[in-house]
C-alpha cells in the first residue's frame, strides 16, 4: 500500500484540513519506516489540534471516503 493517500485521509478524517508538506512528509516517513495505520491514526487522535474538534461518528468513519466530496477532493490532488 502507498502512504500518501493514507496519510492524506488521516488528516482530513482526524483534522478536517488537507496536510501541510513539512507535517505529510514526516507521517509517510514513519508508515514507510513500518508504522502502522492505527498507529497513526492515533498519533493524530492525541494532538492538540484533533481535541478541538468532536471524534466523528462510527457512521462517518465507516462510509466509503471517496464517496464523500471533501475527501474525494483531497484525494484527487494528493495524486
Amino acid at each position: 500500500k502507498l502512504p500518501a493517500p493514507q496519510v492524506t485521509m488521516v488528516y482530513v478524517g482526524m483534522l478536517r484540513r488537507s496536510p501541510d508538506p513539512s507535517g505529510f512528509a514526516y507521517w509517510v516517513d514513519r508508515i514507510d519506516a513500518g508504522q502502522s495505520l492505527a498507529w497513526l491514526t492515533m498519533a493524530f487522535f492525541h494532538t492538540p489540534e484533533r481535541s478541538t474538534f468532536h471524534p466523528p461518528s462510527v457512521a462517518v468513519v465507516r462510509q466509503d471516503p471517496a464517496s464523500r466530496p471533501a475527501v474525494a477532493a483531497v484525494l484527487e490532488s494528493a495524486a
